[in-house]
């Protein structure tokens, strides 16, 4: 059932239709050789195993796999630490290809929410000069809004949490959380300014993060994107 759930979210999120060839002809891939680890979205980490990463780029991933996904399979992928974090950086990645390649996979993903550069250095790997030009990409905004959020998990509802909203945009929204959240979570999430409450719409969580001071940071994609007029109501 969660993962029927999760692959419905991706194809709400608009993963699971754009080709990874015309993903890398929009972003460029960089070579690479890193061992990681990935688990299906929605369980533990001690599900995963590990994936070796041959390409990346701001939008996506190619890498080979002992296991086998069906299209439509949202991952969670752990990128290499930096500093001191006690907590990996998990970003959601959808599967849209695989191939047996002997006894191995060569999976092709794309990322629900586009890497950063520090992103790709961590592989070893630099951007490319490029103008990439994405759906998922927009203008994002420091703003004195605020939120609460509750983890969709059961018909039970949950009590509301506050959580500091570090910056905005139309398609998603940047957290600082103090419990720790996962990739793939799904949220109810309440958009308020001046204590009113303009807008609850659902957010997939696409990224978790700890800085070296131990702050708790989340990227979440806004299942439908916001109206102009609300967003410049929070911004």
């Amino acid at each position: 059932m969660i993962t029927k759930t999760l692959q419905s979210v991706g194809q709400m999120l608009g993963l699971v239709t754009r080709h990874p060839e015309e993903e890398r002809r929009i972003w460029g891939r960089l070579r690479c050789d890193h061992v990681t680890n990935c688990y299906v979205a929605g369980k533990t980490p001690a599900s995963g195993h590990e994936v070796r990463v041959q390409n990346l780029s701001l939008g996506g991933v190619g890498m080979q796999s002992p296991v086998a996904y069906r299209p439509g399979t949202l991952l969670s992928l752990t990128l290499p630490p930096v500093a001191e974090a006690s907590e990996p950086t998990e970003v959601l990645a959808c599967v849209v290809r695989c191939d047996p390649v002997g006894e191995q996979y060569e999976l092709g993903c794309t990322f629900a929410a586009v890497l950063e550069e520090d992103d790709l250095a961590r592989f070893g790997a630099r951007k490319q000069p490029a103008e990439p030009t994405d759906q998922r990409k927009w203008v994002r905004y420091e703003c004195r809004a605020e939120a609460n959020y509750q983890v969709v998990r059961s018909p039970e509802p949950g009590l509301l949490v506050p959580a500091k909203v570090r910056n905005l945009s139309a398609g998603g929204i940047s957290l600082q959380v103090d419990e720790p959240l996962h990739v793939g979570d799904l949220l109810s999430l309440e958009l308020l300014r001046d204590g009113e409450v303009l807008l609850t719409t659902l957010a997939s969580v696409v990224r978790t993060e700890q800085t070296p001071e131990g702050k708790r940071l989340i990227g979440c994609n806004f299942l439908r994107e916001l109206d102009p007029a609300i967003l410049a109501q929070l911004a």
